[in-house]
C-alpha cells in the first residue's frame, strides 16, 4: 500500500491516538502533510498489524534535530517485499512520525538500524557480494540528507569454485561529492569527484545506489557505474 494511503487509514483508524503534527518534509519528500502521533510503540504496531503490516528492526538514539526517537522498519504483508522506515520522535505523551521514507520494493534485501553520533544509518544487506550503509542527517535548514555512503561490491568468476575476480570497496561523501575507492582486480581510479543534486531520507528507496544513479564527474562518467565491480 502507498505510504499516502496508509497514513490516511491510520488517521481514521487510529481515533483517540491520533492527533495531527507536521511531517518533517524536505525537497523531494513524498509527501508534505500532517502526520500521527501515538501513545506508544505498541500502539503504533497496532496500527500496523491492522492494515497488514509488520513492525521489523527497531533502533533508538538521540537523532540531532529530532531528539530522543525510534526508528523503525515497516514491512508489508507476509507476500509483499515492500518495506519503509518510519522516524518517531517522542513527544510529550507518547510518539510522533517526524520523517518516513515511501514503500519501495525491496526483495531480498534485508535493512537494519542504527542510531548514533546523532546519524541515523541504514546497512542493506542481501545480494551475494554487496552491501552498503547510508548516513542520514538533519541540516541546519530542516531537511534530512543522505550525507554519506559506503559501499562493498564484490564480483566473483561465476564458476562452481566462486573465484573473487574483482572487489570495490567506496566511500562516497555525497554532501562533497568526493568518492574514495580500494579496489581488487580493478585498474580504475582510486578517487573521484561526481556532482548532483542532493538526496534526501524522503526520497530513500533501498537501492544499493541510490542517490549515486544521479551523480557524474565533470567528464561524464557515472556514480554508480564508478561504485561498481567492473
Amino acid at each position: 500500500m502507498k505510504a499516502k494511503a496508509w497514513r490516511s487509514l491510520l488517521m481514521s483508524m487510529m481515533g483517540g491516538w491520533a492527533i495531527a503534527s507536521t511531517v518533517v518534509a524536505g525537497p523531494g519528500s513524498p509527501d508534505q502533510e500532517t502526520g500521527q502521533s501515538f501513545v506508544d510503540l505498541r500502539a503504533f504496531e497496532a496500527a500496523l498489524t491492522h492494515e497488514g503490516h509488520r513492525m521489523g528492526p527497531v533502533s533508538s538514539g538521540n537523532l540531532e534535530g529530532f531528539g530522543q526517537v525510534s526508528v523503525v522498519v515497516v514491512k508489508g504483508s507476509v507476500d509483499s517485499q515492500a518495506q519503509q522506515i518510519v522516524v518517531l520522535a517522542e513527544e510529550a505523551g507518547g510518539l510522533r512520525i517526524a520523517a518516513q521514507t515511501p514503500f519501495a520494493d525491496s526483495s531480498d534485501v534485508d535493512t537494519s538500524l542504527r542510531v548514533e553520533r546523532g546519524s541515523l544509518f541504514v546497512q542493506l544487506e542481501g545480494l551475494k557480494g554487496v552491501w552498503g550503509t547510508y548516513q542520514f542527517k538533519r541540516q541546519t535548514d530542516g531537511t534530512f540528507r543522505l550525507i554519506g555512503i559506503r559501499l562493498h561490491r564484490a564480483e566473483d568468476s561465476g564458476e562452481p569454485d566462486h573465484d573473487i575476480k574483482s572487489v570495490v570497496d567506496t566511500d562516497f561523501n555525497v554532501v562533497t561529492g568526493m568518492m574514495r575507492f580500494k579496489r581488487v582486480g580493478d585498474t580504475r581510479p582510486l578517487t573521484a569527484r561526481v556532482h548532483g543534486a542532493a538526496c534526501y531520507f524522503q526520497q530513500f528507496d533501498f537501492d544499493y545506489y541510490t542517490c549515486a544513479k544521479g551523480m557524474k564527474t565533470d567528464d561524464g562518467k557515472a556514480a554508480d557505474v564508478l561504485m561498481n565491480a567492473p
